[in-house]
């Protein structure tokens, strides 16, 4: 997949704008930053829509942090657990190559995603990510916002957790 420049990047929200413009602040002499030089009192309105993902190989991304607002919108929390396991089995090799081609290119990524409930109620949202490196300086670490988050329908998200997410586009972005 081919990558899309920063400057050429339509956001389409404000807060994925602020989100990839804040973390483009923390990259010194074109190196991505550390997960520890992300400074949510910097960003605090952003923080209910960020997730903190660690790649532990290439089938298992670990969700290490998930904002309220998201938990909130999912039904659950799935700190702790592989991320990829709530992909559509036909999307999850996708999304793990995506994960892994930010960290090892580096680039960040812009996508539409699209999360089915239990009932089968669909919630559309838009996700910025970008790498980090972890307190050792490997690359594994990464930083996503969610927002724009819309559902077809009413739902109680307690009682109708988001079961599987696609994404019908997505765009890799060069951070050079």
């Amino acid at each position: 997949m081919s990558l899309t420049e920063f400057s050429d990047i339509d956001w389409v929200t404000e807060e994925a704008a602020e989100f990839a413009h804040y973390w483009r602040s923390l990259v010194i002499g074109g190196n991505i930053p550390r997960q520890s030089d992300f400074n949510p009192a910097a960003i605090p309105h952003l923080l209910p829509g960020i997730a903190i993902y660690e790649k532990r190989s290439e089938d298992e991304v670990t969700c290490r942090l998930m904002g309220t607002g998201l938990a909130e919108n999912f039904g659950q929390d799935i700190t702790d657990q592989n991320v990829l396991d709530i992909w559509a089995e036909e999307s999850r090799g996708a999304a793990a190559i995506a994960m892994g081609q930010m960290l090892e290119r580096p680039c960040g990524l812009l996508a539409k995603t699209i999360g089915y409930t239990e009932s089968g109620a669909a919630m559309s949202s838009l996700t910025a990510g970008f790498p980090a490196l972890n307190g050792d300086g490997q690359a594994n670490r990464l930083l996503f916002h969610t927002s724009d988050m819309e559902y077809s329908g009413s739902r109680n998200p307690r009682e109708d957790r988001v079961l599987r997410i696609e994404a019908p586009w997505q765009t890799l972005i060069s951070i050079d």
